[in-house]
């Protein structure tokens, strides 16, 4: 029987059945199609009544008003726009029940765009608020949201119907716009990846699979968590800690206000675990930090948390995902999300690599032993010796202090300058606008196109940490609307940092290091709102292949090793005199200091991950091979177990995916060649409208071996990389296109190796 329901209470966020105040009408009979719509009904969560006119979140074509804002309008948007997105998706399903129904891109994929568009904004903002203001709402209510959001957004791509109708879409892909075809083929490469197309056992199969992954990826990232959280070692006495500059040793204080005094608490957590082992004197101690940290959830403390077992069910489960889709290793699958696009092209750029920083790790173990020997040092280095003395020597090598440093660059003068820079090199105007924020220190900008004054979007930023209110652990760009024509939205992003509020009358100063952030962060922003894409799916930095979705922040983060914009960007914050010359080198040539043993690290963890997920080897025995391949001279202790904490690979996103900072990496250091010699201005900014017609403006709505080869002419070649990590020789001209870099130790160079070739 169907029914007529009427005064739906309203409680939002559950899937369960709807309950009624009201009668039932009956009818006869129903036809099948009617009880699929009912049943579809009955599983549906009640509805808030919330309108445009009573709830901001609603009205896509405004920013919010922050202080009218509250957890149950968000909750209420969320609720109400997630479910029109399902309704609608079940709605298109019934459509192409009907074989007449024209299967073109205009009926299939725009409505839905239509409502991702309002639903995806209010999502973003709930986001935001959530990390800027910690007691916005709850943990658990947020959690909630965030599965009921997860659900509604993954709901399009596991529809068969739809993804059906894409195929027939593609095969008239001629009537589409390029970035057209990228939105099908995103509905077709999510469906397929999420299992759209299988059928009887095989679905149970991965469903089964799925639920598994989930759980034990659960208990991996728990384990990993409180072995972290349990270890915790009280230091009294000042001899431990009397290197360290009082700037760090904030971080280990119980009194942050008077971190002279003791106690200080060493704890597992970052900063402090490295601030402990660059500065701490006593080896013992360093020794029994180290043991700690590499050894969590391993079972060396506890067996009832050991992550080995978890490690080797994850690899199971993600292989048997990999062989119900098709694919002959997870490694494989995840090489479809890649702009590197195989497994080969991934190796030989970490082989091309490892051939040059191999003889220069040596080099720079040699050296480090060397000097910690004239120290008094007079035993092998071990990992827990590495930190402490690269630390020394970098100091007793480069006289400039990094808290010295942060004097000659207060957050005004190079959030300023590098606006500015921004101005001049991608052709904008980025104006600073008066409207609602969340708290005093954040500010709103519009970016216009410089030549004719066309609006491209906007930007917030919240700059400062405030404890307590604010989630502390890290950076974000949120991107809170895509440029979306269907819809006339312009993009909106938000950029939240947490450096040292300005105190004792003194203006926010950053560390060399905080400058990183901010140049890389803003660019992720400029690629967000500079985009010309139009289409919701795939612009700005969506649909963007993961080792690809860093270049422009890795891009802009490459000017900070370039002497005319590091000089440009600082000013002393009393006497407003850059930083000098001499320091400038300095200061450059500490962040390059075992550039090399950093790297054969990165190509490590990378080659570790992709024998992981394309090989059935214990994974010891992977850990055991590798290592002695790229870590060497350097032993690896029989009680290191740091895959088992290695969250990245296992709990997180990156599983074989692991290279892709490094391949990002690349991609900016061989497009920031082009633009930095001869040593001449205009250059800048002939090359900056290139990178800006390319990666900030084609983005997710092109695939990145088109965008590269846009602002390039060629193929990635990695020597870039190693010219810019102080390990390699400055690169030739490879292409009529290039223009080559601007660096006082660029020499005259050997011939270039060979592009990585990528289909």
């Amino acid at each position: 029987m169907s029914r007529v329901l009427t005064k739906a209470k309203i409680s939002l966020g559950r899937r369960s059945r709807i309950s009624f105040r009201g009668g039932y009408q009956c009818r006869k009979a129903a036809t099948a199609q009617q009880r699929e719509r009912r049943q579809r009904l009955e599983r549906l969560p009640e509805v808030p009544h919330d309108t445009p006119e009573t709830n901001q979140l609603l009205r896509i074509g405004e920013n919010p008003n922050f202080d009218k804002l509250d957890k149950t309008a968000c909750r209420n948007a969320v609720g109400k726009l997630a479910l029109e997105v399902e309704s609608h998706v079940w709605r298109i399903e019934d459509y192409l029940k009907d074989s007449n129904f024209a299967r073109t891109y205009e009926n299939v994929i725009d409505p839905i765009e239509k409502l991702s568009v309002p639903f995806d904004y209010a999502w973003s903002v709930v986001k935001l608020l959530n990390l800027v203001k910690n007691d916005f709402i709850p943990t658990d209510g947020f959690k909630d949201l965030h599965n009921r959001a997860r659900a509604a957004r993954s709901r399009k791509y596991q529809s068969l119907p739809i993804y059906l109708a894409c195929k027939e879409i593609k095969a008239d892909a001629s009537r589409l716009q390029e970035p057209q075809q990228r939105v099908v083929e995103k509905f077709l490469l999510e469906g397929k990846l999420s299992g759209v197309e299988l059928t009887g056992e095989d679905a149970v199969q991965m469903s089964n699979v799925l639920a598994k992954l989930y759980t034990v990826k659960g208990t991996y990232a728990t384990n990993v968590a409180n072995a972290t959280y349990k270890f915790r070692q009280q230091l009294v006495d000042p001899q431990y800690i009397g290197e360290m500059p009082a700037p760090l040793l904030r971080h280990l204080a119980k009194d942050k206000s008077q971190p002279n005094k003791a106690p200080w608490l060493i704890t597992l957590k970052e900063p402090v675990y490295t601030i402990f082992q660059e500065y701490c004197p006593e080896r013992a101690l360093r020794w029994n930090a180290w043991l700690a940290y590499n050894s969590r959830a391993t079972g060396l403390m506890d067996k009832a948390t050991s992550n080995s077992v978890h490690i080797e069910d994850i690899r199971m489960k993600r292989a048997e995902q990999a062989k119900l889709l098709g694919f002959d290793s997870y490694a494989e699958m995840s090489m479809k999300t890649k702009m590197a696009g195989s497994l080969d092209t991934v190796r030989t750029m970490l082989a091309t690599l490892f051939s040059v920083a191999k003889p220069k790790q040596e080099e720079e173990m040699e050296n480090l032993l060397s000097f910690a020997a004239s120290r008094g040092f007079d035993s092998e280095l071990k990992p827990w010796d590495i930190a402490f003395w690269r630390r020394k020597q970098r100091d007793s090598l480069f006289s400039t202090d990094q808290f010295t440093i942060s004097e000659y660059f207060p957050y005004p003068q190079v959030w300023q300058s590098l606006l500015n820079f921004s101005e001049e090199l991608f052709g904008i105007k980025i104006n600073k606008k008066d409207v609602p924020v969340w708290n005093e220190d954040v500010a709103f900008y519009e970016i216009l196109d410089g030549s004719s004054g066309e609006k491209m979007g906007g930007f917030y930023i919240d700059p400062y940490t405030r404890p307590g209110d604010k989630a502390t652990d890290g950076s974000w760009l949120i991107g809170n609307k895509n440029r979306c024509g269907v819809r006339n939205v312009d993009p909106l992003a938000t950029l939240v940092f947490n450096f040292q509020p300005p105190m004792y009358g003194k203006p926010a100063l950053l560390s060399f290091d905080d400058v990183y952030t901010l140049f890389g962060k803003f660019g992720q922003a400029l690629q967000h709102v500079l985009t010309t894409v139009t289409f919701n799916e795939v612009s700005g930095t969506n649909n963007i292949e993961w080792d690809a979705v860093l270049v422009p922040n890795k891009f802009m983060t490459m000017w900070l090793g370039n002497k005319t914009v590091v000089k440009e960007i600082s000013s002393h914050f009393d006497s407003g005199e850059s930083l000098p010359d001499e320091q400038v080198r300095d200061l450059l040539r500490k962040k390059k200091h075992m550039a090399a043993f950093d790297l054969c690290n990165q190509l490590y963890l990378s080659s570790v991950d992709l024998e992981l997920y394309s090989s059935k080897d214990f994974w010891k025995d992977i850990v055991a091979k590798q290592w002695s391949v790229y870590k060497s001279p350097l032993l690896l202790d029989k009680k290191d177990g740091h895959l088992c904490s290695t969250s990245e690979i296992f709990s997180g996103d990156f599983a074989a995916a692991y290279y892709s900072t490094l391949w990002s990496h690349m991609l900016a250091a061989d497009i920031y060649q082009s633009f930095v010699e001869p040593n001449k201005r205009e250059i800048w900014r002939l090359q900056g409208l290139r990178f800006r017609g390319s990666f900030l403006s084609m983005g997710g709505g092109y695939h990145p071996n088109k965008v590269f080869r846009q602002c390039r002419g060629r193929d990635p070649c990695p020597d870039a990389l190693l010219w810019s990590l102080g390990i390699g020789p400055f690169p030739k001209t490879v292409s009529k296109d290039d223009v080559p870099t601007d660096s006082e130790e660029a020499t005259s160079p050997p011939a270039s190796t060979e592009s990585v070739r990528v289909s």
